[in-house]
C-alpha cells in the first residue's frame, strides 16, 4: 500500500513540476540519505 501511494505522489509530483518520476525520486533519495548522514551529529 505505501508503495502505490508513494509511486502516485512521484506522478502527481513529475505532471506538477515537469520533471521525470526518475528525477524526483532520486531527488528525494539523495535528501533521504542527507538526513541519515547528519541525524547523529547532534547527540550530546
Amino acid at each position: 500500500l505505501y508503495k502505490m501511494e508513494k509511486k502516485n505522489s512521484l506522478k502527481q509530483r513529475a505532471a506538477e513540476e515537469l520533471k521525470t518520476v526518475p528525477k524526483i525520486y532520486h531527488e528525494e533519495a539523495s535528501s533521504a540519505s542527507a538526513d541519515l548522514e547528519t541525524a547523529g551529529q547532534n547527540i550530546t
